[in-house]
């Protein structure tokens, strides 16, 4: 869950859970364990299926917001922050 959150930080949306790259490193440690192996790929499928279907909805109910910064007499317009802000709080 560490990665996917790190990952999402960088690309919010369902597809990035789907990824191979995360699921992959799960998958190999889950089929060293002999309980988790025989389950671990349909689980982890259904369950990956379910987060990015989440990530989704959420990142669908927000809006970005640009403030960008202007200084009279600097040669370029700097980007100040991006901020991400609920729509429900709109």
């Amino acid at each position: 869950m560490e990665k996917a959150t790190m990952a999402l930080r960088d690309k919010p949306s369902g597809a990035t859970v789907l990824s191979s790259e995360l699921m992959d490193e799960a998958l190999g440690n889950a089929s060293l364990c002999s309980t988790c192996r025989t389950r671990a790929f349909k689980e982890m499928r259904e369950f990956c299926e379910m987060f990015a279907a989440e990530v989704d909805r959420v990142t669908m109910e927000v809006s970005t917001v640009m403030i960008i910064n202007v200084n009279p007499g600097e040669s370029d317009i700097g980007l100040k922050r991006l901020c991400w802000i609920s729509k429900r709080r709109l």
